[in-house]
């Protein structure tokens, strides 16, 4: 499609789009935050420790890494003699794991990258040199793909293992069916299955580029539906997923029952008390995410890829018709980074299509035509990602609160802190004090004696956790205070009780404050509607944080007891 003298050049092209990616994913991951990091970290500390966690079996590829990670990191650091022995790293690190998130987002940072390369080899290979380079420019400037990687999360790996698998896949059929093409697409779909449970979906074009290779092979040769390779494709299938996951071999029993009891995973997880369209919501996701003219192209692309039923793209489609409605259905779990698996074959769709037109156009077989076409689709995504690299310029609120906090704030004040159960990990970090620390220890202790589980819903804090707790013990700062966690909203009492019990301070989130005092939330939850609302009439507010240009995070008040 590009004229030779394109194509001579396209090498630096490639080179352009992929060193464009790399920098729009690892630019201010030291200021990148999420709640659920912390998930992935402390799973990963608890992997180093060596203690498996038997109560989730999911999801976990990713944390082997990190434990891997860190324990380079800590052998660097005691050949340096920055760390003197396993616990004084331990000790170093629990009151400071700047380093550890710092390591997963740089992993995910690579990964995201390498997934944009590994795109332009799919596309290559499905449609030429040309589909490559237009799929992997728009996948370098995907919204949601790019804020993803910034962070410790299991959904850019799994894309990273997607797209491995599917480029075996589409060589599966393309070059006859080779052993070594059935063996790695297998492997790296058990991995990405174990990486996260919704890529079992590749299977279905796995499934169809074999169906394809059959009834293209068998023409005038009698072969086997399934033979030695879909029988090897099976065990490294089986072979990927237990590698991704050890502990599956350790405590098979465990883990089926656990598969079998999965659907309870989802009971107490959404926060607010209302259902999510789940159709309606990833749409919108996809076109703010993928900008408008590329999500429309990707539509003609797949109406294309019906009419002219090329195979490879007939392969790229039955993902797409399997993943979107599995996810769409829910209506509960809905976060745009669910989609981050399907945006890379709707690139491969919007690229095809639009050199699909380019053939039918002679004024769009230039050399440049193409590029220019594909930048001004890309172009629709510019601003919001340009806004969201400014505010990783700076800390994120959580910080800027917390130092605040620690300068105009007595210590060992009496707070009410908007944060979760066990582990702050979305408020700002100010520290427990030993008092606190002790009574939290001992609550736990407690629920674990008389509760089989864990003590959080995340399947976390369990006996072989409460090591943290004891280094936290071990290591209190000067500046503590103490802490009362509202545990998300199921620990928020009347404003009285607050009052009369001594309570000086309290830290809210400004979003839920907001959200629970609209009229709709008086009726469905009064509760957290009378908190809010009394904390608005009768407390004085004395500083509100808020995120800006050059600052991400939530926004928070802080509020004086009065």
């Amino acid at each position: 499609m590009f004229t030779d003298e394109y194509r001579r050049n396209h090498i630096y092209i490639l080179t352009a789009i992929i060193l464009t990616a790399l920098l729009l994913r690892t630019w201010g991951i030291w200021n990148a935050e999420h709640t659920d990091e912390y998930n992935e970290v402390f799973e990963a500390l608890r992997v180093c420790s060596g203690h498996l966690n038997y109560s989730r079996w999911l999801k976990r590829l990713f944390l082997y890494i990190l434990a891997f990670e860190y324990g380079i990191y800590y052998l660097v650091g005691w050949i340096f003699n920055v760390f003197s022995s396993p616990m004084d790293f331990a000790s170093q690190i629990v009151r400071d794991m700047t380093p550890l998130f710092f390591i997963g987002r740089l992993t995910n940072a690579l990964l995201g990258s390498a997934s944009v390369v590994l795109l332009y080899q799919i596309g290559k290979r499905v449609s030429g040199p040309a589909c490559g380079l237009v799929a992997a420019l728009f996948f370098a400037f995907t919204g949601v793909h790019i804020v993803s990687s910034h962070l410790v999360n299991v959904d850019v790996p799994m894309c990273f293992l997607l797209l491995l698998s599917l480029l075996f896949i589409v060589r599966v059929y393309q070059l006859g069916g080779q052993t070594k093409d059935y063996i790695l697409a297998s492997l790296f779909a058990g991995l990405a299955i174990q990486a996260k449970l919704p890529a079992v979906v590749i299977l279905a074009p796995f499934f169809l580029s074999h169906i394809f290779l059959y009834y293209k092979e068998r023409e005038g040769v009698s072969i086997k539906f399934i033979d030695k390779k879909v029988i090897l494709a099976a065990v490294f299938l089986i072979l990927g997923f237990i590698l991704g996951n050890p502990a599956v071999v350790i405590k098979p029993l465990a883990f089926v029952k656990s598969g079998m009891g999965m659907s309870t995973l989802r009971e107490g997880s959404s926060v607010y008390d209302f259902e999510i369209n789940g159709w309606l919501f990833y749409l919108r996701s996809l076109i703010r995410d993928m900008g408008l003219g590329v999500f429309v192209l990707s539509l003609f692309g797949i109406v294309l890829t019906v009419i002219k039923e090329k195979k490879e793209y007939l392969i790229l489609l039955s993902f797409i018709l399997f993943y979107y409605p599995l996810m769409a259905s829910e209506n509960k779990l809905v976060f745009s980074r669910y989609m981050i698996p399907l945006i890379p074959f709707l690139d491969l769709m919007a690229a095809g299509f639009l050199l699909w037109l380019a053939s039918k156009f002679r004024s769009l077989r230039s050399t440049w035509a193409i590029p220019a076409i594909a930048l001004i689709l890309v172009s629709f995504t510019f601003y919001p990602i340009l806004r969201y690299e400014l505010s990783l310029t700076g800390q994120n609120t959580r910080y800027v609160a917390r130092d605040w906090i620690e300068q105009n704030i007595p210590k060992d004040s009496k707070i009410l802190l908007q944060t979760g159960r066990s582990i702050n990990s979305d408020a700002p970090p100010i520290a427990e004090s030993r008092q606190n620390l002790e009574e939290k220890i001992n609550r736990i202790n407690k629920y674990l004696q008389s509760t089989p589980g864990t003590f959080d819903v995340c399947g976390i804090v369990d006996k072989n956790a409460m090591v943290f707790y004891d280094l936290m013990l071990k290591n209190v700062p000067e500046i503590t205070y103490n802490i009362t966690s509202t545990e998300f909203y199921r620990n928020i009492k009347d404003y009285r009780y607050y009052v009369q019990n001594g309570y000086q301070y309290a830290i809210i989130k400004s979003d839920s404050q907001d959200f629970y005092r609209s009229p709709k939330r008086k009726m469905s939850n009064p509760k957290l509607f009378n908190f809010y609302d009394q904390l608005a009439r009768h407390a004085k507010l004395i500083k509100e944080f808020k995120p800006d240009t050059y600052h991400r995070g939530e926004r928070f008040r802080i509020y004086a007891f009065q």
